[in-house]
C-alpha cells in the first residue's frame, strides 16, 4: 500500500500545453510591450518589443534545467544569489591551511613509501 499525498501540484493545461497562468502572462507581457512601444518611432519596433517581452516571459516561466520543480526565473535568481554571496577564502597563514598542507604532506610521504616498497618487492622477486 502506497502513501497518499495530502496535496498535489499539477498545472492544468488549457491550450497547446500552456496553463492559464502562462496564457494570461503572455497576454499581459504583449500588452506591456505594446504600451511601452508607443514611444517608439516605428510600428515594427513596437511589434518587435512586444514579441521580445512574450519570448522573455516564456523563457522565464519555463522549468529550470537543473531542477524541474522550480521555474527558470527562480533558478536564475538562486544562481545570481550564489555568485554574489560572500565566500570565505583562507590565506596561507590560517590554521585550516596549515592543517591541510600537513595532511597533504603526510599523504604524499605515505604514497612515496608505498611506491618504494613495491620497487623493492619487484627486485626481490627477480632474484
Amino acid at each position: 500500500m502506497g502513501l497518499v499525498p495530502k496535496t498535489t501540484k499539477a498545472e492544468v493545461k488549457v491550450f497547446g500545453g500552456f496553463s492559464m497562468v502562462r496564457i494570461f502572462g503572455i497576454i499581459l507581457s504583449a500588452g506591456v510591450g505594446i504600451m511601452l512601444g508607443i514611444v517608439l518611432p516605428y510600428d515594427w519596433l513596437q511589434i518587435v518589443l512586444s514579441a521580445f517581452f512574450v519570448i522573455l516571459f516564456l523563457i522565464l516561466s519555463g522549468k529550470a534545467p537543473s531542477n524541474p520543480k522550480q521555474n527558470f526565473a527562480r533558478g536564475m535568481s538562486n544562481m545570481f544569489r550564489y555568485f554574489l554571496s560572500r565566500k570565505k577564502f583562507y590565506g596561507d597563514t590560517s590554521k585550516e591551511y596549515t592543517a591541510l598542507m600537513e595532511r597533504r604532506d603526510k599523504h604524499d610521504k605515505s604514497q612515496e613509501r608505498k611506491k618504494s616498497r613495491k620497487k623493492i618487492q619487484k627486485k626481490r622477486k627477480k632474484y
